[in-house]
């Protein structure tokens, strides 16, 4: 199990994936809480999950994109667009499914995390690549 888990972070980012779980958990479920507690509760837990597995892969795809395209602007965009474009996407996908009393306000905070998140971690990234090739 431990080999298993020291490969996987290669792929995903567990501290990031658990604070931004329940840092987006809570918010959606708040969100979701004066509908019904079943609902917010749902959608809270979908979030929490989502953003666990999905967001600590999304921010290994960020640091990757930051660090490998040489051209600097090129890489932020590419290490925000992408990742954030996809778990905006996902986000709001789950969220359709069957127990969120509001998809879209549930979305709403991942619209303006995700890209924030990303260009923050894939400038921390490449500053420190830039700063070790010195």
């Amino acid at each position: 199990m431990r080999r298993w888990y020291e490969a996987s972070k290669k792929y995903m980012d567990y501290r990031m994936g658990v604070l931004g779980g329940a840092v987006m958990g809570t918010i959606v479920a708040l969100i979701n809480l004066p509908e019904s507690a079943a609902g917010g509760l749902t959608a809270g837990s979908k979030q929490a999950v989502y953003t666990f597995t999905v967001g600590s892969m999304t921010t290994k795809m960020c640091e990757h994109l930051a660090v490998r395209v040489r051209k600097k602007s090129l890489a932020y965009l590419l290490a925000v667009a992408i990742p954030a474009g996809f778990t905006i996407t996902a986000s709001y996908g789950i969220h359709t499914l069957k127990g969120t009393p509001k998809p879209l306000q549930s979305t709403i905070p991942t619209m303006i995390a995700a890209p924030i998140g990303c260009l923050y971690w894939a400038r921390r990234k490449r500053n420190a690549l830039e700063e070790m090739m010195e």
